[in-house]
């Protein structure tokens, strides 16, 4: 999970940064 990631309405760049790891 990401460090600090806020979540967006873009379920694209939400899926992307969820993805990614911190």
């Amino acid at each position: 999970m990401p460090c600090k990631i806020e979540p967006f309405k873009s379920r694209v760049l939400y899926k992307i940064y969820y993805s990614t790891d911190c």
